[in-house]
């Protein structure tokens, strides 16, 4: 996971967690263009 403090993002997701993460794939299958950041303490996604 990369630990940039300038990474800029149009929405922030808290938890990497089942629901962060399909939260995240259901905004990205919305129309537009967006940036998603998914802050999660662990190494995997989805848990």
């Amino acid at each position: 996971m990369t630990q940039d403090p300038h990474q800029t993002a149009d929405i922030l997701i808290i938890g990497g967690g089942l629901s962060g993460t399909m939260l995240a794939a259901q905004l990205l299958r919305r129309p537009g263009q967006r940036r998603i950041l998914i802050i999660e303490t662990r190494s995997e996604l989805g848990r």
